[in-house]
């Protein structure tokens, strides 16, 4: 047992093997600690132990649980090439430089809960055979991930990493929790794969960039508040909108005000509308009112953004006007003049505009629908009645649409 040793100047056991249990716990390293090589045949423990230079661990092998729980490393902390047979765990621990982990496998739980390190972390090819907690980790730096495998689940909830997080490449095959965590800078997933449920709720990221949306998602994925700066690149929303569970308005909002900010409208209106069609799957004949009302928006107006559609309807409608009002006898003079067997087809397009409109204009106002029949029992005038309703509809809509009012 090393339990409070104090070692003014550096400590080498490299290598060295232990065949017991080792118990470093509380004790204290005035300059660098060298294990490389070393074997630790049973629990080894690191307790709040405190090595004011280096810890090299490059390679260690630990045959039983490591535990290097509130220890702390005054520069780097080298465990390149180590293996950790059990759990291991670096909870609380206190890297003040850089973390190199790469490669090192972990083949128990490995726990990082709450640690902190000062620079970079570096797992680059690492192995997490089981679970995987990370949870309040504080990284200064830059994380290094690209790639490493997770069999077990993946815990980031409320990390905090200060620069850029690299996961290019890595792949995660149970589940995996990103809530609440903040990257400061660029997070690279391009090439990740996600075989199981992710959950980005409440995170905070500046730059995400993203890569081979055919297998970068095979479950769901939950962004409820989850936010950020830029989406790279920008044809994946699609991909990301389609593996979005449970529904919530906020992810779609986040990517439409994104989008806008980058002068990117055209994305944003097809993110909105995106938006509004999960949502209409939601809307059912129980409500029968509101059900009415989208599926009129969503034909008429595609929800304010494909407008258009009431561009098509508002013509389709005015030509129906045209032929009608073309025929013999279907309107009569305003004033006491000899009407014509029937308007020319320019005449007829004023009059069917004039009836259409809400508001009356001096083009084809010297015509009024006869009270003759067209065709079955239906006169002219029913049919300039239809127009009026058509126009008093159509028309505040148009309005409504182009002024933005729709989309919100």
């Amino acid at each position: 047992s090393f339990n409070r040793t104090q070692i003014e100047g550096s400590a080498f056991f490299n290598p060295a093997t232990f065949e017991g249990e080792a118990n470093f716990g509380s004790a204290r390293i005035g300059s660098t600690a060298v294990f490389t090589g070393a074997e630790f045949k049973e629990k080894a423990s690191f307790n709040r132990t405190q090595i004011e230079g280096s810890a090299f661990f490059n390679p260690a092998t630990f045959e039983g649980e490591a535990n290097f729980g509130s220890a702390r490393i005054g520069s780097n902390a080298q465990f390149a090439g180590a293996e950790f047979k059990e759990k291991a765990s670096f909870n609380r621990t206190q890297i003040e430089g850089s973390a190199f982990f790469n490669p090192a496998t972990f083949e128990g739980e490995a726990n990082f809960g709450s640690a902190r390190i000062g620079s970079t972390a570096v797992f680059t090819g690492a192995e997490f055979k089981e679970r995987a907690v990370f949870n309040r980790t504080q990284i200064e730096g830059s994380a290094f991930f690209n790639p490493a495998i997770f069999e077990g689940e993946a815990n980031f909830v409320g990390a905090r990493i200060g620069s850029n997080a690299q996961f290019a490449g890595a792949e995660f095959k149970e589940k995996a929790s990103f809530n609440s965590a903040q990257i400061q800078r660029e997070s690279h997933f391009e090439r990740t794969i996600f075989a199981n449920y992710v959950s980005f709720e409440n995170t905070s990221f500046e730059t995400i960039y993203f890569g081979e949306p055919e297998v970068q998602f095979q479950a769901k994925i939950d962004l409820r508040g989850c936010i950020y700066n830029r989406i790279d690149p920008i044809s994946f929303w699609e991909q990301l909108m389609k593996h979005l569970d449970p529904y919530d308005q906020q992810p779609f909002t986040q990517l439409e005000e994104t989008f806008r900010r980058a002068g990117k409208d055209k994305l944003a209106d097809d993110v909105y509308y995106e938006q509004k069609r999960r949502e209409s799957g939601q809307k059912t004949l129980r409500t029968p009112s509101a059900w009415l009302l989208d599926r009129f928006l969503w034909l008429v107006t595609g929800y304010g953004v494909r407008l258009h559609r009431l561009s098509a309807f508002i013509a389709l409608i005015l030509l129906s006007g045209t032929i009608i009002f073309h025929f013999e006898g279907a309107v009569e003079p305003m004033l006491n003049m000899q009407p014509p067997l029937h308007l020319s087809y320019w005449e007829a397009f004023w009059v069917s505009l004039n009836t259409f409109l809400p508001v009356e204009i001096p083009s084809g106002a010297n015509w009024i629908p006869s009270s003759k029949s067209i065709v079955l029992g239906i006169r002219f005038t029913t049919f300039a009645t239809l127009l009026k309703l058509a126009g008093w509809i159509f028309v505040p809509v148009g309005i409504a649409g182009i002024s933005g009012i729709l989309k919100r």
